[in-house]
């Protein structure tokens, strides 16, 4: 009996050992999630204001880099602050400095719209750095799409399509093939805007603005 005693005793205490450390477990669990949240919003907040606040990001990024002075994103990051901020010499060094330590398809294409605003012209470095992305991540829908608005802004409308099919063969996102319509628009090829606008409208359950005025135009 007592020896029965012991063992129903002993059984217990594994069983209120197993408790505790399940509910030491639960309560960690909880901490780590907390912690991620605030981490999440904290990231959040930091990248909102590279578009938002840029000068304010850099100070930040200034801070971090004397804990990690060979970051290539951080660099990358500074790059892409002063790039919002217009100021395309200080963009194109931090590029180079993040290339430096790290070669990315991301770096070499912000590089090649830093170098086209700063230039205000497609020139061959412009290209060379797309195709350097390209060459990196073939893949990287993201690279195609900035490439098609540089062409956009340049006036070159075929090779801007030519991207923006290229990102959509890639995404399979709808939104690209709205796109295509408004640069057929501004191209003044109304037929094919409205033959996408339609496509889009199709497969979206949209009513796009300007397909209306794109099939009076090409009728007209």
């Amino acid at each position: 009996m007592d020896k029965l005693l012991d063992t129903i005793q002993e059984n217990f205490d594994k069983f209120r050992i197993v408790i505790k450390f399940t509910f030491i477990g639960s309560l960690i669990t909880i901490v780590l999630f907390v912690i991620a949240g605030i981490y999440c919003k904290t990231c959040n907040s930091f990248f909102k204001e590279l578009n938002t606040n840029p000068k304010k990001f850099i100070e930040k990024v200034d801070f971090l880099l004397k804990v990690a002075p060979k970051s290539a994103l951080l660099y990358y990051l500074k790059g892409s602050a002063y790039l919002n901020l217009e100021e395309y010499d200080n963009s194109l060094k931090y590029f180079e400095k993040s290339l430096e330590l790290k070669e990315k398809a991301d770096t070499y294409s912000e590089m090649a719209v830093a170098n086209f605003k700063k230039e205000q012209k497609i020139t061959p470095k412009v290209l060379d750095l797309f195709d350097e992305a390209i060459k990196l991540s073939p893949e990287n829908a993201r690279i195609y799409q900035e490439r098609a608005s540089v062409y956009l802004i340049a006036g070159e409308y075929d090779n801007a399509l030519n991207d923006l099919e290229e990102t959509y063969k890639i995404t399979q996102d709808e939104c690209f093939i709205q796109n295509s319509a408004g640069v057929y628009l501004e191209k003044g090829d109304y037929c094919k805007a409205y033959a996408y606008y339609e496509s889009f409208d199709k497969q979206t359950g949209n009513n796009s603005v300007y397909k209306d005025y794109a099939r009076f135009r090409c009728h007209k």
